[in-house]
């Protein structure tokens, strides 16, 4: 499924099925990907997943599935990172206030509107 047909099923409030993935093995995304699952929620959180976890696992699952990782807490340089491996989205625990919410969007989003930058990183088509 493109990103954007998740984001647009997401938004017409369509019912998505997903799981967790919480190993740090590609070849179980890989697995889960070819499952028949709408999206999958990789927990960078709670699972012992680091960033070259996160990029074997997003490169398994390629353009098959979105992959929205959980990342451990709300933090610019975590955010910017797994958007960069390639990941869909981002769930970030514990923002219960509208300045983190804020702050949340700033980061995942590109100059003017957030403070996002282009490098050359799977998400940019590595140029």
């Amino acid at each position: 499924m493109k990103p954007t047909d998740f984001r647009r099923r997401l938004r017409a409030g369509e019912q998505l099925i997903g799981t967790m993935v919480t190993l740090p093995t590609a070849a179980t995304a890989e697995i889960l990907a070819d499952a028949g699952f709408d999206w999958l929620f990789v927990d960078a959180e709670h699972g012992p997943l680091d960033s070259g976890d996160l990029l074997g696992i997003l490169q398994a699952v390629g353009d098959r599935v979105p992959c929205i990782v959980r990342v451990p807490q709300c933090d610019e340089g975590w955010i910017k990172r797994v958007l960069d491996l390639g990941a869909q989205g981002v769930i970030v625990p514990q923002t219960n206030t509208p300045e983190l919410v804020a702050d949340v969007v700033r980061y995942a989003r590109y100059a003017p509107v957030g403070s996002r930058g282009v490098g050359l990183a799977r998400a940019h088509g590595y140029g």
